[in-house]
């Protein structure tokens, strides 16, 4: 008798229609019924499971891949590594910001106060990033924890999907023509144009080709602006429009040119790309450029600048007059918004000092079309060769900037020292003034140069040159006693680009005099002097804070400085114990002294060379051993950078760790900053000149606020790192070949940054040109040590490099380190890669062997189950089974 198999149990229980599901056809299941197995299984299914679950024969095998292809598109479920299936609702869904690193690495940003559970950002693979961009808003779903790989090692990092673009932020880009399009490709614009390009955008985060089509009187109008024809490698403003089909092995998508830029050589060129990738507006829109020009009508600026030095505006009630006194702006030589000006009077009991800042609250008020676009950028942005304003020109360079002999309104804050710099008094206050001279930070450090008693300098008059030493005096008194609290004076020179023509001509160190201190030490004074005030009278407002470095940060400095000849100068007791703003100022302040003792002495050794005759003591030993201190001047103050925590605003008091200032705000750059903008309106409520209970006072909305203000602030700084490393990579394309001296500037495990003395653009050594040894990277001691010959190296260290290679696109310049030889083929790091790949095969297949032995055991086990299951059964039951299987 024929043995029957017992009816299996479908997924869903018993079906009466079972007989019929063994020959099911695509037209007999859908989307739906895949989309109710993954729903109701609790963990991810193969294809096969699916198919089995669904009682579907292995012949529709590609027809339940496209249903699941097609649902995976719409988002509905999800493909996991190892080409398992979920649904998407079964996974955490978080919202994020993407950032795409150059390298093709993708991030997701979350907040940490929506989402507290996710410590660390988000990794997103390639094939898991969609249509989003670097920058985008996203809705991101958390991928399962993959098992152990074949080495029995779990991958840390949590792994992400995009599922929806929620906020597209990049709109416009620019791209760099490449080609023409084929046949093929212009099937799909025909209807727009009859010729068209192929482009890629010029920041290589973003990994796509789009297609431009161009009309022959785009073209014309390139010929007649430019006299010049469009061509492959030009550069291109264009707005991206929709994805195309496409065969090309990057995605395509269709966009339309907005703008020429020409070739990449130009500054101005540049600076549009910076703008364009980091979403800097460029523009501002007709209703508030004629809001601001009715304003300044209405004020009688809209004039001549004869007839501006002749109007007179009248005071109102509250007002103080400061047009008598010697106000005066003291700015860099191309600057053209004058925001604040200073004066200092010597007094019996002291100093007074008078910082008036241009009244800008009066005429940008709350929910304005003035103030909604100001809280959009946030902040002006600078670059080499232009500047997008916060406000337009009508106001940041007119209205509200304070031009010599022209009256203007201002908020002002007078504060009383005493001959030490201990304040006596304060008060605050609107009125209107006069600025007496429109000086440089150049000429006022000539006029101290030349002395008091010195004539040399004969563009200052002299009621303004004598109020300028008096405001010396004061400006060394108060930096003097900052620096005592804890503030830190960290040496960060800047870099500045000459340009002539719209063409880089050299990159040089920006010089830095007292005269910039000076200015700074007044401005810190009367910003904390404005948060001090708001804080007593409990109002809102919007402070300035920075905390202290993590208590780890500094363990981590003590390490590094005591493995160099700094840990001569570290202060006997832990930053826990004296704290850390005192204990980084000691370290600070000895290195300083050291310098100044070591600079004199080889000046003086110097001397010693020219003048052999002259009796001197030999101080070698000495001069040698403060030298060797003051060589990490660099490490000191790069590293105690590195280990600061990042400024930002807040509507909650905190300190200000790096000004030593317990309450602090910025209150004197009301143009350039939206931050000092809400303080001006704070001090006006309490001074009884607005509206204490207006709803942006609200706490809700200065959050708000705090938090736009300091995104726009990170996007200015970013631009800037931006445009300075594409003019470094523009200036150096011509220095191939050639040899600098550098220092380095960071370590990490694939190599080496280094900073050229001469332009400070910065540089990569790639592990592979360090020599022929395997180079170790100890990030806690901030060394590279090679293991077979022992070579070191560490942050601060002089070396002598020669540019390689400079990829503009990349924005990466190559360097070789001079004096080594680079690694062989077969070197040390082949070897040791060798022995590390060995290592893993090896317990790869010990991680195999252990589970196969596991598996042999187990089946061992149930083999001699069964045979003891035999061994019990009667005789003439074995005698027939016996019998049947011969």
């Amino acid at each position: 008798m024929k043995k029957t198999s017992k009816k299996r149990k479908t997924y869903f229980g018993q079906d009466p229609e079972k007989e019929h599901s063994k020959n099911k056809k695509q037209s007999e299941f859908s989307s739906e019924l895949i989309y109710s197995i993954l729903e109701k299984t609790p963990h991810p299914l193969r294809l096969d499971d699916i198919l089995r679950r669904a009682e579907v024969s292995r012949r529709s095998k590609k027809e339940v891949l496209s249903l699941l292809h097609e649902l995976v598109e719409k988002g509905k479920i999800t493909r996991q590594r190892g080409g398992t299936y979920s649904v998407s609702a079964s996974l955490s869904h978080l919202k994020g910001r993407l950032a795409v690193q150059r390298s093709g690495a993708a991030f997701v940003t979350v907040s940490k106060e929506e989402f507290p559970q996710i410590k660390e950002d988000i990794y997103i693979p390639e094939h898991n990033l969609g249509d989003a961009w670097n920058g985008d808003i996203v809705e991101v779903i958390l991928m399962p924890r993959p098992k152990a790989n074949a080495h029995g090692i779990f991958n840390k990092r949590r792994e992400g999907k995009v599922t929806r673009i929620l906020e597209r932020t990049h709109t416009a880009l620019t791209v760099r023509l490449e080609e023409d399009a084929n046949k093929q490709q212009l099937k799909h614009i025909k209807h727009l144009a009859e010729h068209a390009y192929l482009a890629k955008p010029t920041d290589s985060r973003f990994n796509f080709t789009v297609l431009i089509p161009l009309t022959e009187k785009f073209l014309q109008e390139i010929t007649a602006e430019n006299n010049q024809i469009l061509k492959n490698g030009d550069l291109l403003e264009v707005r991206i429009e929709n994805r195309l089909p496409s065969s090309l092995d990057t995605p395509l998508w269709l966009a339309f040119p907005q703008k020429f830029l020409g070739g990449q050589n130009k500054v101005s060129v540049q600076e549009s790309i910076t703008k364009i990738s980091n979403n800097i507006p460029t523009e501002f829109p007709d209703d508030v450029l004629n809001e601001a020009e009715n304003i300044a009508l209405a004020e009688g600026f809209l004039k001549t600048e004869q007839e501006r030095r002749t109007l007179r505006i009248p005071l109102e009630e509250g007002d103080t007059d400061l047009r008598d006194i010697c106000l005066v702006t003291i700015d860099g030589e191309d600057s053209r918004d004058f925001d604040d000006a200073v004066f200092v009077e010597k007094t019996d009991q002291g100093y007074n000092l008078i910082v008036a800042i241009a009244d800008v609250s009066r005429y940008v008020t709350p929910y304005s079309k003035l103030d909604k676009e100001a809280k959009h950028r946030g902040n002006s942005y600078y670059f080499p060769h232009s500047v997008e304003p916060m406000l337009p020109e009508t106001l940041s360079n007119g209205l509200c900037s304070l031009r010599p002999d022209e009256e203007h309104r201002v908020m002002f804050a007078k504060i009383s020292f005493g001959v030490r710099g201990q304040i006596k008094n304060t008060e605050f206050g609107q009125g209107v003034m006069k600025s007496k001279a429109r000086l440089t930070y150049n000429a006022v450090q000539e006029l101290y140069d030349a002395g008091r008693n010195n004539a040399l300098v004969p563009a200052i008059a002299e009621e303004v040159g004598a109020m300028l030493f008096e405001a010396k005096e004061l400006a060394e008194i108060l930096i003097k006693k900052r620096h005592k609290a804890g503030s830190l004076n960290l040496e960060i020179p800047e870099q500045q680009c000459v340009i002539e023509n719209d063409t880089m001509i050299a990159l040089e160190k920006r010089p830095h005099f007292f005269a910039h201190e000076l200015i700074e030490a007044f401005m810190v004074s009367a910003n904390e002097a404005v948060a001090e005030f708001l804080h007593k009278k409990k109002a809102a407002c919007l402070y300035r804070v920075h905390p202290a470095p993590a208590p780890e940060r500094m363990q981590n400095l003590s390490v590094i400085f005591g493995q160099t000849s700094l840990a001569e100068i570290l202060p006997a007791e832990t930053p826990d114990k004296i704290g850390e703003s005192a204990w980084l100022s000691q370290i600070l302040n000895s290195l300083s002294s050291i310098r100044k003792i070591a600079e004199k002495n080889t000046n003086g050794h110097n001397a010693e060379l020219e003048n052999p005759k002259q009796n001197v003591t030999d101080d070698t030993d000495e001069h040698t051993h403060l030298a060797s201190i003051a060589k990490n001047n660099y490490l000191a103050h790069r590293m105690i950078l590195r280990a600061m925590m990042q400024a930002r605003y807040s509507p909650f008091l905190d300190i200000h760790f790096g000004l030593a200032s317990k309450c602090y705000c910025h209150f004197t750059s009301p143009i350039r900053r939206y931050a000092d903008l809400m303080v001006h309106r704070s001090l006006k409520a309490e001074l009884g000149l607005f509206d204490k209970n207006h709803s942006i006072f609200n706490p809700e909305y200065l959050e708000n606020i705090a938090d736009s203000c300091n995104e726009q602030e990170r996007t200015a700084q970013t631009a800037e790192r931006e445009v300075f490393r594409r003019l470094s990579c523009l200036m150096l394309e011509k220095s191939i070949g050639k040899t600098f001296k550098a220092v380095i500037s960071g370590l990490s495990n694939f190599g080496v940054f280094a900073e050229m003395r001469e332009n400070m653009a910065e540089g990569m050594i790639r592990m592979e040109k360090l020599g022929d040894d395997y180079f170790v990277y100890d990030e806690t001691k901030q060394i590279l040590y090679g293991e077979r010959t022992g070579a070191e190296y560490r942050l601060g260290d002089e070396i002598d490099v020669q540019i390689e290679f400079v990829d503009i696109t990349r924005l990466e310049i190559d360097l070789i380190l001079m004096g080594v030889t680079p690694r062989k083929a077969k070197g040390r790091s082949t070897l040791f890669r060798n022995n590390k790949n060995e290592n893993k095969n090896r317990q790869a297949k010990k991680y195999k062997s252990e589970k196969y032995q596991s598996k042999k055991t187990k089946s061992q086990r149930a083999t001699n189950e069964k045979n003891a299951k035999n061994s019990k059964q009667n005789p003439k039951e074995k005698h027939s089974k016996q019998k049947r299987k011969k």
